[in-house]
């Protein structure tokens, strides 16, 4: 996180995805920590893409009073294959996180189409390339075209404002604490939220340890 040219905070992804079209746990090492930062007042807690489809860790920002999440992800079209629309799963999960933790959220998504050599090789041992006849071919199938689409999510679950799809795009919203203090008020979903509870049960599926006992 960089606030005017300095660097103030670095988030390293947990979940680091290893099936389909990514290979990301092949290369990198994840995260350690769940971790928040102070700006303007605001308690934030960020996350990178795969981290979100995993909710134990968007919970870990609450217990650290979370005010905000910031949410980037490179989603793009087809990488999941044709029964699986990203688009749609990624409004249900930002959406979600906001409306039941009560939470602003701000997505960020990649836009664009990453074409590069393909280094595979064909049948005849020969390295096949995704220009066809020195032009970038149609996209609209590309694993790699991502649709952009950037959201700032209240803590209603209610985008302000969406970014266009496809194309490059850029928006701007308000930031409200006064919002997040009605929505914890009127809908307090967290409010006998107990996460001694939860250690507690982890402890007990993890160890086999028996409060109890």
């Amino acid at each position: 996180m960089a606030v005017d040219g300095e660097i103030l905070f670095a988030y390293r992804k947990l979940n680091l995805p290893n099936y389909g079209v990514f290979e990301e746990r092949k290369i990198f090492s994840g995260g350690k920590h769940i971790r928040v930062f102070k700006l303007h007042g605001l308690t934030v807690a960020p996350f990178i893409c795969n981290d979100m489809w995993h909710p134990s860790l968007p919970y870990l920002g609450i217990p650290q009073q979370a005010d905000l999440f910031i949410t980037l992800f490179n989603s793009s079209r087809g990488s999941m294959g044709d029964e699986f629309s990203n688009i749609e799963s990624w409004n249900i999960i930002n959406r979600f996180y906001s409306r039941v933790f009560g939470v602003y959220n701000l997505c960020a998504n990649r836009v664009g189409c990453e074409v590069f050599e393909d280094l595979r090789t064909d049948e005849g041992g020969t390295a096949r390339d995704v220009t066809v006849g020195g032009e970038l071919p149609t996209v609209d199938d590309s694993p790699f075209r991502f649709w952009g689409g950037s959201e700032i999510i209240d803590p209603f679950g209610q985008p302000i404002v969406t970014a266009a799809l496809y194309d490059p795009d850029t928006v701007f919203a308000d930031i409200s604490r006064d919002l997040i203090r009605k929505k914890r008020i009127a809908l307090p979903y967290l409010r006998n939220d107990d996460p001694y509870f939860t250690h507690r049960e982890l402890e007990r599926i993890l160890y086999g340890k028996d409060p109890e006992a």
